[in-house]
């Protein structure tokens, strides 16, 4: 048989205040505050920091990015007259957004006089405004322009619509021949950015000038 008291542990009773004035005197306090600082920053740095500086891309359109031009043909004494419907994708996060892509995800075209016709078999990447290319880099608080579509007339001939694709397949080419609405569904994304969506409406009347963005 055992006898005696058995010891309390040093948590108990009044041995808890004795042992947390030595834990104190011992700089534990300062010591366990250290490690939550260091953590919080930890956090911050690697979480909060690279949230707070992210790229945010932003799909503008409107009248202000609808482009008249003269163009080249390659024929001396040829004239060509173009207009151009583009897209103004603006970052308006904090830091560079890297290896952006435009693309036409879905195309609704709405004929006139004639039901909806859906095109949505094919991801369409759109060119950069003098970059030509898919991809571009854009700065923080800075834009770019995609090519969305044009018109164009060579020499008084006929007035041909084309998307501002770098790859169009040849089935597009009767749908682009008949005037009407045409709902562009568009996005944009990049490799270090979340996806951006919108829908564009644009009308082409069959001319140069009947081409604009609703």
């Amino acid at each position: 048989m055992v006898t005696g008291d058995t010891a309390a542990p040093a948590w108990q009773g009044g041995d808890l205040v004795s042992w947390v004035s030595q834990f104190g005197h011992a700089g534990g306090f300062a010591g366990l505050a250290g490690g939550v600082v260091g953590a919080a920053a930890t956090l911050f740095v690697h979480q909060w920091l690279p949230y707070w500086r992210r790229p945010q891309l932003v799909i503008e359109h409107g009248s202000g990015v609808m482009v008249d031009t003269p163009a080249t043909t390659g024929t001396p004494g040829e004239t060509a007259r173009e207009r151009y419907a583009r897209i103004r994708v603006r970052n308006q996060g904090r830091s560079v957004a890297k290896n952006v892509r435009c693309m036409i995800e879905r195309i609704v075209f709405f004929p006139a006089g004639a039901g909806a016709e859906l095109n949505d078999e094919e991801v369409l990447d759109l060119l950069w405004v003098f970059v030509h290319g898919i991809t571009c880099d854009i700065p923080s608080m800075s834009h770019r322009f995609g090519e969305l579509c044009h018109a164009s007339q060579v020499a008084g001939g006929p007035v041909v619509l084309k998307l501002g694709a770098r790859d169009v397949p040849l089935r597009f080419a009767a749908l682009l021949k008949a005037g009407g609405l045409f709902e562009f569904h568009v996005l944009t994304t990049a490799d270090n950015a979340s996806t951006s969506r919108t829908v564009i409406r644009v009308r082409w009347t069959g001319t140069v000038e009947g081409l604009n963005i609703e």
